[in-house]
């Protein structure tokens, strides 16, 4: 199996996870920390398809060598890819978002689950970001629609 084919499978696979997390299982259970963890598996569903698609642009010699820093890879999809295939730049920010979100959540000095909200402190509680279930419902919408272009992009044998 290709490697852009594994990366689009991975994907589905953690999409499907925080669909499940975000339609089924946050109703029943109403705890504002589990959007972390949907956040999570939206952040991994979008960097596996955009380490597909830069993958299989690589494969194909249509981008040069790239790191593998995260804002290098961010910035090949941003000037080599999106506009070649249409790209909806909201998800590539959705990608931007979850990754803050995620690192400020791991450095944080104290989280507050507040009503339907994730509050997140940084350090000198200068700075807050708060995480809802609105938010993450528009992270899965661009998600969804990224991960679905990438698929027909790179294949559509990938689908298994």
């Amino acid at each position: 199996m290709e490697e852009h084919a594994r990366l689009i499978k991975e994907a589905q696979r953690f999409f499907t996870a925080a669909d499940h997390m975000t339609y089924m299982t946050y109703p029943v259970v109403n705890d504002p920390k589990l959007l972390v963890t949907i956040s999570q598996n939206l952040f991994n569903a979008l960097m596996h398809s955009a380490e597909a698609l830069l993958y299989f642009e690589r494969l194909y010699k249509r981008i040069p060598p790239y790191s593998t820093n995260f804002m290098d890879k961010i910035e090949m999809l941003k000037n080599k890819c999106a506009d070649r295939y249409n790209l909806p730049r909201e998800a590539i920010q959705a990608l931007v978002d979850l990754r803050e979100i995620l690192e400020e959540h791991q450095t944080s000095a104290i989280e507050i689950r507040k009503n339907d909200k994730f509050l997140i402190f940084n350090q000198d509680y200068q700075k807050m970001r708060a995480l809802n279930l609105i938010k993450v419902k528009e992270f899965l919408h661009h998600s969804r629609v990224f991960i679905e272009k990438i698929e027909r992009i790179v294949g559509r044998d990938v689908r298994g």
